[in-house]
């Protein structure tokens, strides 16, 4: 065989092998494609599959959601609690406020000496949960567009120096800024309601009552009992925000029940949903005032904003109680009786006590002192 013949076959031997091997890999590339598809069609859902996920999913986007919720009624809830703290202190102040060493007060009843009236839509006053306290932003208590009917407060009881008490007070809001329709409401966009007096719950279940005429309980005048109805008044009430009753307690008229029904609007409820009170009793606001009387005092009077709002129109605003008191102790507090309560405690705020001389009384002197919603002792008061 010649040397070219040789070479040819070789050439045809190589050229085989290229073709078997080019074979070779076709088919394992059309295997590979083949099982691609397959391993495809075998890995896609079926319908049961496809309702499982969907379920689960479903499921998620609800725990999801009540996550969300919680939160933004958690933010609603300490709004609310944040817009209850402005009212109360548009009412009494900043608790523990002081500028260069001395206690400075503000609000609605330092000024006034009281609770300012809960008044509806048409000016008529309504103390049950209805009515909203209209004096912390405007002295047109009945909307009517002018400061002259009897329910208004009137220019006699505006903000003022009194010579005689030689201290500043009256009306100067307002308190608060307006609320839309002259509603104030919670963070759910739902109105507080506000209820005066002490509330205690009665001895059926779901009766509540708040008390109408300040007094010392006892079993003759507890509610159902007796004389009850000169103290008390059946009330929308609810075991959350409400007292037992007892025996021998004091129970006041003029303390103030602020208080939303919560994210549902309703009484009763849990977590959010459950009512939310902020109470302002009469002892954070009045307090008892004593001292001791030195020489030559004659009497003392006391000069404060008057709580009695029924003689307005008569400009009847210094309120004045006179003691009989020489080198002696005296004291000005609520003095509760068998039947009812005598109130003579002090409204917080800037006030003066004017002493008169024994021997002349032409001859007079005056003291100012802040009374704090606790105890207050004017130590020796003598005139000079």
């Amino acid at each position: 065989m010649t040397k070219a013949h040789r070479h040819k076959e070789e050439t045809i031997r190589n050229f085989g092998s290229v073709i078997a091997r080019s074979k070779a890999t076709w088919q394992s590339k059309a295997r590979l494609l083949h099982f691609i598809r397959n391993d495809r069609r075998k890995t896609g859902f079926s319908l049961l599959e496809l309702i499982v996920v969907l379920v689960i999913l479903g499921f998620l986007v609800a725990m999801m959601a009540k996550v969300f919720t919680h939160g933004d009624d958690q933010k609603r809830f300490d709004e609310t609690r944040t817009k209850m703290g402005e009212i109360k202190k548009a009412l009494i102040g900043a608790s523990g406020a002081y500028a260069n060493g001395q206690r400075q007060f503000s609000g609605y009843i330092i000024d006034m000496g009281r609770l300012p009236e809960l008044v509806n839509d048409d000016g008529t006053m309504d103390e049950n949960g209805e009515g909203q306290p209209k004096g912390l932003w405007t002295r047109d208590l009945n909307d009517d567009g002018d400061t002259l009917d009897a329910t208004d407060i009137p220019e006699t009881l505006l903000w003022e120096y009194q010579q005689d008490a030689m201290i500043w007070m009256g009306w100067r809001g307002p308190y608060i800024e307006s609320p839309p329709d002259d509603l104030l409401e919670d963070a759910w966009g739902d109105t507080f309601a506000f209820i005066k007096g002490d509330i205690v719950k009665g001895t059926d279940v779901g009766k509540f009552y708040r008390c109408k005429a300040s007094h010392k309980s006892s079993t003759g005048n507890k509610p159902t009992t007796g004389t009850w109805e000169d103290y008390w008044e059946e009330v929308g009430g609810d075991e959350s925000w409400s007292d037992e009753w007892f025996e021998g307690k004091k129970y006041f008229n003029d303390s103030l029940n602020i208080i939303s029904r919560g994210a549902d609007n309703r009484p009763d409820g849990d977590v959010f949903d459950e009512d939310i009170l902020l109470k302002i009793s009469h002892y954070d606001y009045m307090a008892p005032v004593a001292g001791k009387t030195g020489r030559y005092v004659k009497d003392i009077a006391i000069y404060f904003p008057s709580e009695d709002f029924n003689d307005r129109a008569d400009s009847q605003f210094i309120g004045n109680l006179d003691l009989m008191a020489h080198d002696s102790y005296f004291k000005f507090e609520s003095d509760v009786l068998d039947v009812g309560v005598d109130d003579t405690s002090i409204p917080i705020g800037v006030r003066s006590v004017v002493l008169t001389n024994i021997n002349d009384s032409t001859k007079s002197d005056t003291k100012i002192f802040a009374i704090e919603p606790t105890g207050n002792w004017l130590g020796t008061l003598e005139i000079k």
